[in-house]
This record gives structure tokens, sequence and C-alpha cells, in this order.
């Protein structure tokens, strides 16, 4: 069967992260296999909190799926610590999948996820299996004041998400 897995955030209005994912994915004709890297606590208008799944949670779900065959595609959201993050892309390396991640900081409304200096050392660690990175504009702004560029700058940052060995931004 060929399937794409997303990992994300659950946020139960459906409005974003992994049950948004999913519903884009179907709409596409792409069967959507979904992992929750957290469950959030939040409505149409407000985060409040989240809670990170267990690690061999997550982990257990990745191993059991790839028994099936491996997707020909991940797209990862939401990764609520390092922790989490070295188990999802652990499970994946060596495997040749592509990897499409969108760096989730935090909620529309400022509630923080992962810390952009882990987020960094994500990148710095795990950048030669990302294919493509899609940061937004404040997300770009936030990992660029860590790494310390002079000017907030599109292609500084693209140099930098380059030398790690992301393939795309």
């Amino acid at each position: 069967m060929e399937y794409v897995v997303a990992i994300s955030g659950l946020d139960p209005s459906g409005k974003a992260g992994l049950l948004l994912d999913c519903c884009v994915m179907r709409a596409q004709g792409i069967w959507a296999a979904g992992i929750a890297s957290a469950l959030t606590v939040q409505n149409f208008r407000v985060a409040k909190g989240f809670t990170p799944v267990e690690t061999k949670i997550i982990s257990d779900q990745l191993e059991l799926l790839f028994e099936s065959g491996l997707p020909k595609a991940v797209k990862i959201g939401m990764l609520p610590n390092a922790k989490i993050a070295e188990t999802i892309f652990s499970a994946l390396e060596g495997k040749n999948i592509p990897i499409v991640l969108d760096p989730i900081l935090s909620t529309a409304d400022g509630l923080p996820f992962i810390e952009p200096q882990a987020c960094i050392r994500i990148l710095e660690k795990f950048g030669k299996l990302i294919t493509v990175l899609t940061p937004n504009w404040d997300e770009v702004t936030r990992l660029s004041e860590i790494r310390k560029f002079v000017n907030v700058e599109i292609p500084a940052f693209a140099e930098f998400a380059f030398s790690t060995g992301i393939k795309a931004v």
C-alpha cells in the first residue's frame, strides 16, 4: 500500500497539525497515516498547552507502520522536544524516505513548542535526512537570531540549512 506518514501535534479543532495534514493529503488522493507527537489543548481561537507523546509509543508506531512497507514520504510538523525529534529521525535514518520538516516553534497565538536552540541542534544533527524544510517567516527570523546572523535574510538562513545537508528550503 502506498502511503505518506504525517507526524505532528494533535489539535482537536482540526485547524492545524496532524488532523489538518491528514485531511489535506486525503483531499489530494494520498493515503495518510498519522502519528501524534503531542496532544494539544486548544480550540478554534486559543491554545492553552500540550503534552508530548511518549517516545516509546512514537517509536513503536513507526516500527509497526514500516513493517507494512516504507512510506513514500514523511511530513513532520510539531516536535515538542529534542527527545521526540531524536526518536523520529533515528527511526527514519537509513530508510531513504523523503522527509518534509515544517519546524513549528509555536502556535499562531504564541504558545511555544520546541525551543529555537533545540530546533537548530536538530537541523545540525539530522539535516542530511531532510529533503525539504518549510519554515515560515517568523520561524526563519527566530532560528536566524539563534544562529546570530547579522541580518535576518532568507539567503543566510538557506545557506545554513544547506550546510546541514538539507536539500531544499
